[in-house]
Order: C-alpha cells, then structure tokens, then sequence
C-alpha cells in the first residue's frame, strides 16, 4: 500500500457568496425537501461549485494557499476488508445504544453509535464508552463484538495511514504522540498498541497492525445539518462501506444494489460535492463547514469514521498526569465495577505509566516506523 498518487488535483476559490458560518444548522437537500415547513433547508444545487461523481477520485485544494481540503478515494479498500466493515457496523446497531441525536433522529436522518473512549458529557471523565446494551455487559459476547470492532477500526486506520497524503498522517502522529493517547484497543487502557483479529469465514486471523484512533463512529443511514466540528485532528476520515436501495421483501428489509439522490458529502464553503458510493474513503478538514445532504427514506448507506474530540484528549491528558479530580476517578470506578476485565485494564495500565522508562518509549516509537504498510504482504485480499 503506498501514498495515492497519479489522482487528479484540482485547485478551488472558496464560494463567492460565502458568508462565514451563515447556514449553519442548515440542511441541504437534493431536488425534492423531505422536512417540514418550521425546518431550516435548502437545494444544495444553489451552492454547489463543483460535483466529484461517483466514479471519481481526487485531490482537492486551495487554489490560493495549497492547502488540503480533501482526498476521495474510490475502492481502495480491499472486498474482505469491505466485507468486515460492514458486519461490524451492523453488529454495532445491534450491541449498542445509539448516540442520542433528535435533531437527525425525529427527521428521518439515521443514527450514529460510538465506540473506544470518550469524555463523559456530564463531566468530561475519561473512560471507556458505555453504550452496550445491559444483556452484553460482562458477557463473553461483549468482548467477541469488541475484538471485531478493534479490528474494523484498525483496518481502516492503517489504510488511512497508508494512503493519505502526509498533511494527514503528520498530523495524527503527532497529536497521538503529543498527548500519548491509547488506541481503540477493546478497553485496555492503553496497555497494548498494535496486534488485532479479524475474524473471516469463521476463523480468527492474527494480525500485527497499528490499532486505531481511540474513538470510533458507525453509522447507519445518516445525514446531519451543515456544521462544523471543533475536534483536534485537522482531519476526519470515514469509509462508506456500502450503498443502495431499501426494499422490503416479506416483511423483511433487503438491501439491493442501486443509486439514490441524497446522503452525499458536502464542504459548503467551496461548495464541493462528494457523490458517495459504496468503497468511497474521503478525509476533511473538520473545522470547515460541512454536512450531508438528506437521504430519502428508501435509500441505505452505512459507514465508519474515526475523528478525536478536544474534550476526550482533555480528559486522556488529565488522567495520563495523574491529575484528575478525585471524585471523578471513584466515578470511573462505579461505572465499570461490573466489568472485571475494564477494571483490570485500567489497573496495569495505571502501574505501566508508573514503570515505563524512556528507553521502553523509544523502543515502542522505532517499531511503528512502516508497520501500516504491512498490509500488502497479507495474502487475503484486504487490499
């Protein structure tokens, strides 16, 4: 896996009618309004500038300063890859709360669920996340769906550290180093870096790889108002791992090959387009305004992203030096007393930081050098 190149550039003003954060929390729709009258909408074609259609990759940026603004990448993520993606991304739906969003829910636009570690809402305390449905809680199923999300998550990591351009890459480095972040790792606290399985035709396959980002978002049918989002990174990165049309069939909803109108990304300021489809791997800068336009209710469209919150590195760097209040620790501590294997976790990931020598540290950093190339030596086709 190398670097994409041989991918079209191409250099865009931003829209000349922009006016700076003017349709925020405004959706955008394609040629027919699904909301009602009282919410805020408009034809993303009156802003639209430039369309990358389905079939088409590139690299787009500013015409003025270079800056990137975004890579589309059009199947480059390899069928078994794909096809684990998009049995985790169903198995999180069905293990899993959803994040709790009315503004997307009560319209028909989807659901998102979250995996890794996040700052708690109420307090910003840093912990594992806590959506699992009470009947998985300290089950051997928990752990057996964790596994496999550690290992859809870090796929896609390694393909976005393999392939996107070094603005990218640069940059999660560095913000992962700055404030030693632990990985998704299935609640280990930071005590493992690297290694996961995949689990394919029935079998568990070892591989060595860099685990992820430590946050991690499903996604299931879901559009959200343009926005913007003040996280850390200066890239997102997300997979559409497959598209097509709702139909059902006694009773049951099947998903069928086929195209709809909706559910494409959108950067509002340069007015950029993003038609979305299945295998399509894209990054952008977060703190620019963006959005998805709405999707109609037959269409289905199914993703993963992985991005990393101010608050939650806030919490991690507080909980690194030692310095977080008291009583947010015993909060930590109730909330996953009934999780021996957590608890343990946390525990010798605790005692690690305490132990762990400069050379330890050096050593960890040389043998990352190159290890998400490793990808292409794999017979299976992740690639």
């Amino acid at each position: 896996m190398q670097t994409v190149r041989n991918i079209k550039t191409i250099y865009i003003l931003p829209r000349e009618d922009y006016v700076e954060k003017a349709l925020l929390k405004t959706w955008l729709y394609e040629s027919t309004n699904p909301f009602p009258s009282k919410i805020k909408a408009i034809d993303a074609s009156s802003i639209t500038r430039l369309v990358i259609q389905q079939n088409e990759e590139a690299i787009i940026r500013d015409q003025n300063t270079n800056r990137l603004l975004m890579v589309i990448l059009r199947n480059r993520i390899g069928p078994d890859a794909l096809e684990h993606f998009n049995t985790t991304i169903t198995s999180m739906f069905d293990y899993r709360r959803p994040v709790a969003r009315q503004e997307t829910e009560s319209l028909n636009q989807g659901h998102l669920t979250a995996a890794g570690y996040l700052a708690t809402r109420q307090c910003g305390i840093f912990t594992h996340v806590l959506n699992l449905k009470n009947k998985f809680r300290g089950s051997s199923l928990q752990y057996e769906h964790e596994a496999k999300v550690v290992a859809a998550n870090a796929l896609l990591f390694n393909y976005a550290m393999g392939l996107f351009p070094v603005e990218v890459t640069s940059n999660i480095n560095q913000v992962i180093e700055n404030y030693q972040l632990p990985r998704l790792d299935g609640y280990n606290y930071g005590t493992v870096d690297k290694g996961f399985t995949v689990s394919y035709m029935g079998k568990n396959i070892q591989l060595p790889f860099l685990l992820e980002l430590c946050q991690a978002y499903a996604s299931l049918n879901y559009a959200k108002y343009n926005h913007i989002d003040y996280n850390i990174l200066d890239f997102a990165f997300a997979c559409i791992t497959k598209r097509g049309i709702k139909n059902n069939n006694n009773n049951q909803s099947i998903i069928e090959e086929g195209n709809f109108e909706g559910g494409n990304f959108f950067l509002s300021k340069w007015g950029i387009k993003i038609e979305m489809a299945t295998n399509t791997f894209w990054c952008w800068p977060e703190k620019d305004e963006h959005g998805t336009t709405a999707l109609p209710s037959y269409g289905y469209q199914a993703g993963w992203s992985q991005n990393l919150s101010q608050k939650t590195v806030t919490a991690i760097t507080r909980w690194r030096k030692g310095t977080e209040n008291p009583a947010h620790i015993k909060y930590r501590q109730n909330q996953i007393d009934d999780d021996s294997y957590a608890t343990t976790a946390l525990k010798n990931s605790i005692k690690k930081d305490e132990n762990e020598d400069e050379d330890e540290e050096e050593e960890l950093e040389n043998e990352e050098i190159g290890e998400f190339m490793q990808l292409r030596f794999n017979q299976r086709k992740w690639i």
